[in-house]
């Protein structure tokens, strides 16, 4: 009789233990995690051969960037509206060297929603030496991130 009470106040308390975290992992997984990532989203830029005249804000730094290719990393200063500087180096990909001609796109970097502007880039190469860097203070381009949103932003680079 005794162990038949013990298997049964055992048994009880399994149950209510496994309540408990079925409880407890429903209430983890609340929809707060949602909505606060919904106040991000992404900016992914796109490195194209800059076609006009070299650019006169440009500073070369190191050896000159004689193809697309070379480029492996970019370094993206940007400012938000409040004054608040963020630097962040992405990799650089394109299907191969050949197609990296025609451009090459940046990992996406995710950012709070608002407006940012592009302030200047370096661009970094095999052993990270930077190889060009280009200051874009005055004429600084903009791009507004939108909530789980993905938005392009080009840069161009002279190449020799």
């Amino acid at each position: 009789m005794n162990m038949t009470k013990i298997y049964r106040n055992l048994s009880n308390r399994l149950v209510l233990l496994t309540l408990s975290l079925c409880t407890l992992s429903f209430i983890g997984c609340s929809e707060t995690d949602d909505e606060l990532n919904a106040s991000y989203g992404y900016v992914q830029f796109k490195l194209y051969k800059n076609d006009t005249a070299p650019m006169k804000s440009a500073t070369r730094v190191g050896e000159s960037l004689e193809y697309l290719s070379e480029a492996c990393k970019v370094g993206v200063s940007l400012e938000r509206p409040d004054g608040s500087v963020i630097e962040q180096t992405l990799v650089l990909r394109s299907y191969n060297d050949e197609n990296a001609a025609y451009g090459m796109r940046s990992d996406k970097l995710q950012l709070l929603v608002g407006e940012y502007k592009v302030t200047g880039y370096r661009l970094y190469g095999k052993v990270d030496n930077i190889i060009t860097t280009v200051d874009l203070s005055s004429s600084a381009t903009s791009f507004t991130i939108i909530a789980d949103g993905l938005v392009y932003h080009n840069l161009s680079v002279d190449v020799v």
